[in-house]
């Protein structure tokens, strides 16, 4: 067979599908099949609705095209859709620039949905050697009411789930356990609001997170979960990441660009170097500005509650940073950071359990309130700079090995109401 071009999959070209469906077509039913090694994809399903593939299995070997990589995929499409009851197994190897996508989801109508339930998958997932990173389960550009529940991932080799885009949406009660090759680097789960290759459409909004496991035992994760914003004025709305555990994962939330409404909450970690992360934009990297402006965006309510983490390394767990040279001109909203448990192996004492930086132009610079989180091993436990108003109330510090407050604004203030002890 032949090796597809770019100039191919510009023209729709399929060689060696088993099942192509296009033309606005409607209600089609795929159950009880079985695809073997096939070329390319197994079912192709394009401007049309209503798709089921249910109890089907599909097998795959090393996939050595960077096109066409994935078993199921859907593209433009409309209507009820579901995927249930159906296993991926794809060749047991070590090289993540070869592997195969389970689902490829993308374009949705508006009022269109999909269910993914009940899945298994081995070995899937590539990274962008070709220049085309495929997650096992891979949705970006409009997306809206896409629910996925009881997935298995084994050996997984690149990202988890990409949600890009998405408007309404969850992952609950499933797992992935990560390839000790995997691809290094890279979210278990991408949230983002971002149309690939040109210009932010809109952000995401309305999802939700829940008992989802992440297994990394040889930390091939940068984060377990990425929540991105790329234009000051299509924030992250409404997401919420609740009751998930992890494992060797280096850190388990990022959060860049504006938002509203993120609630952060009973997640633990073992074996990890930090919690969450908050920078004003991505590192190295900028927002556009094509629907708003910094002037125009918010960064408010932020709620991190109930973690605990068990760190290994000397990187800050829970690290707040809206730095910006000169200041944003952002506003800064809310900000709780409450209950959370945090400890530092012996010998991994960072300079801080909890950071929070603000530099603020805008006359709006936070209202942050950390109380009721115990943190034990670090150098010290409390660093705040540029907060207009912060209380830092309730909290335990154990085993501090210099000033619980160092470099805090305001030390007089946050230092009452806590409490110190040298862990013995």
């Amino acid at each position: 067979m032949p090796t597809y071009s770019q100039a191919d999959y510009d023209a729709n070209k399929i060689f060696n599908c088993c099942i192509s469906v296009t033309d606005s077509t409607v209600g089609v039913e795929v159950v009880n099949c079985t695809f073997k090694n096939l070329y390319t994809n197994a079912i192709y399903f394009k401007n049309s609705s209503d798709l089921t593939v249910d109890s089907c299995k599909f097998y795959s070997l090393v996939q050595t095209q960077q096109l066409r990589a994935e078993h199921i995929a859907i593209l433009t499409f409309g209507g009820i859709n579901s995927i249930r009851n159906c296993e991926f197994f794809n060749t047991a190897h070590t090289t993540p620039a070869v592997g195969v996508g389970c689902v490829l989801y993308s374009g949705m109508a508006n009022g269109a949905s999909l269910e993914l339930a009940n899945l298994y998958s081995e070995y899937a997932g590539r990274d962008n050697t070709g220049a085309h990173r495929v997650a096992a389960f891979d949705g970006y550009s409009d997306l809206e009411n896409v629910h996925a529940t009881n997935i298995t991932c084994e050996n997984n080799l690149g990202m988890f789930m990409r949600l890009s885009g998405l408007h309404n949406g969850s992952v609950r009660d499933s797992r992935c356990r990560w390839n000790a090759n995997a691809e290094l680097g890279y979210a278990g789960v991408a949230m983002e609001g971002f149309d690939f290759g040109g210009t932010p459409r809109k952000g995401i909004r309305d999802i939700h997170i829940d008992n989802v496991e992440i297994d990394d035992p040889s930390s091939r994760l940068e984060y377990a979960f990425g929540i991105s914003a790329y234009d000051w004025g299509a924030p992250s709305e409404r997401i919420k990441i609740t009751d998930c555990s992890m494992v060797g994962v280096k850190r388990l939330v990022l959060l860049t660009g504006p938002y509203h409404d993120i609630t952060i909450e009973s997640l633990s970690s073992r074996d990890g170097q930090g919690l969450v992360n908050v920078l004003l934009q991505p590192a190295g990297g900028s927002l556009t500005a094509v629907h708003g402006v910094e002037a125009d965006a918010r960064f408010d309510n932020l709620i991190i509650r109930e973690n605990v983490i068990r760190q290994t390394s000397n990187s800050i767990p829970i690290s707040l940073d809206f730095f910006r040279k000169g200041g944003t001109t952002a506003a800064i909203g809310k900000i709780l950071i409450e209950d959370n448990d945090i400890t530092a192996n012996s010998g991994s004492a960072a300079f801080a359990a909890i950071s929070v930086q603000i530099y603020s132009a805008s006359g709006e610079g936070g209202d942050v309130i950390v109380r009721g989180n115990r943190s034990q091993g670090f150098n010290s436990d409390w660093y705040m700079r540029g907060i207009d108003s912060v209380t830092v109330t309730g909290n335990k510090s154990v085993g501090a090995t210099g000033n619980p407050y160092v470099g805090s604004d305001n030390e007089s203030t946050i230092r009452r109401g806590n409490i110190y002890t040298d862990g013995n």
